[in-house]
C-alpha cells in the first residue's frame, strides 16, 4: 500500500514515550507479527491490529486472528484503525527526530495536465538509502495509489524476460521482435527517464526552466521526458507543476487532498 506511514525508528520511538510518560502505549504502536512499528494499522474482525503486509501474508496460509486465533478471520475484512493512525500521525509531527530517515526534504509535487480531463497527479516523494528521494508513490484522481520506482524495475525485468523468452524461441515472429524492440525503445526514451522523479534537486523547482546546467539540467529533461507519457499527461503536457514543501503528514494530507480535487485551481 502507498499510503503508508513514513517509517518510524522503535529505539527512538521508545525514548520518546518514556520522556513522555507514555511508554505503555508502544504495544498499540508495535504490529505484534513484525515488531516494527505501525505504518499501515489494520483491524480484524476480532480487534486486533496488525500492520497491513504482515496480517496480510499470515491469512494467506491462516484464517486466525493470531493473538486470539479466533477463526473466520480473512484478508476482505480487515479495516484500518483510524485511532492508531492519527495517534502515530501526531507523534511523527510533534516528533520527527522519531522517523528512521528524514523526510522533508523530499517535496511532493502537484501535476495538472492541459486538456479537457485536466487530470491531476500526486508524487509522494520519499527518503530513500541513498539520500535521494527514490521511494515516489503517484496518487491520481481516477486511480489507485501506486509505487512508481517499483513499477519501473517491474517493467524493466518483464522486458528483460521477454527478450530472453524470444531469443529461446527457434520459431519466433518478425513482428513479435519489431514489438518488443519498440517497447524498448519506449522504455529508454520515455518510461526510463521517470527515475528523474526520484532526484533530490537541491536547486529548487525541477520543472522550471533555469538552470539547465549540469548536474541538474538532465535531470529536468528527463523529468519533462516521463510527464509526457501516456501514463501521465502524454502530448497534451503539464498545465501546472507546483512544488509543495509540507512540514508535516497532516499539511502533506491537505496538500494532497487539495491537489487531486476538481476545481481546487
Amino acid at each position: 500500500d502507498d499510503d503508508r506511514l513514513p517509517k518510524v525508528d522503535l529505539a527512538r520511538l521508545r525514548l520518546r514515550l518514556k520522556s513522555l510518560d507514555r511508554a505503555q502505549d508502544e504495544i498499540d504502536l508495535v504490529c505484534p507479527i513484525s515488531r516494527g512499528v505501525l505504518r499501515d494499522p489494520v483491524m480484524t474482525a476480532a480487534g486486533s491490529t496488525f500492520d497491513r503486509p504482515s496480517i496480510e501474508r499470515w491469512l494467506q496460509h491462516h484464517s486466525t486472528d493470531p493473538l486470539t486465533m479466533e477463526g473466520g478471520v480473512f484478508i476482505k475484512d480487515l479495516v484500518p484503525n483510524e485511532d492508531v493512525r492519527s495517534k502515530l500521525i501526531a507523534l511523527i509531527d510533534e516528533y520527527p527526530g522519531i522517523l528512521a530517515k528524514p523526510r522533508w526534504h523530499c517535496h511532493s509535487w502537484c501535476v495538472k495536465c492541459r486538456g479537457q480531463a485536466g487530470e491531476r497527479f500526486w508524487f509522494e516523494r520519499r527518503p530513500s538509502g541513498d539520500g535521494q528521494c527514490s521511494n515516489v508513490a503517484v496518487f491520481s484522481e481516477n486511480a489507485s495509489a501506486y509505487d512508481l520506482t517499483a513499477s519501473l524495475w517491474e517493467e524493466k525485468a518483464r522486458l528483460a524476460e521477454r527478450r530472453e523468452q524470444l531469443e529461446a524461441n527457434p520459431t519466433v515472429r518478425d513482428e513479435d521482435i519489431a514489438q518488443h524492440n519498440a517497447e524498448v525503445r519506449f522504455f529508454g526514451h520515455h518510461t526510463a527517464k521517470c527515475r528523474a522523479i526520484g532526484m533530490y534537486f537541491t536547486l529548487g523547482n525541477p520543472w522550471s526552466r533555469w538552470p539547465l546546467i549540469f548536474p541538474c539540467g538532465f535531470a529536468h529533461r528527463y523529468l519533462r521526458r516521463c510527464l509526457q507519457t501516456r501514463f501521465f499527461c502524454g502530448t497534451s503536457g503539464v498545465a501546472s507543476f507546483q512544488v509543495v514543501r509540507s512540514k508535516t503528514l497532516v499539511e502533506e494530507a491537505a496538500s494532497k487532498s487539495s491537489c487531486l480535487a476538481e476545481g481546487s485551481d
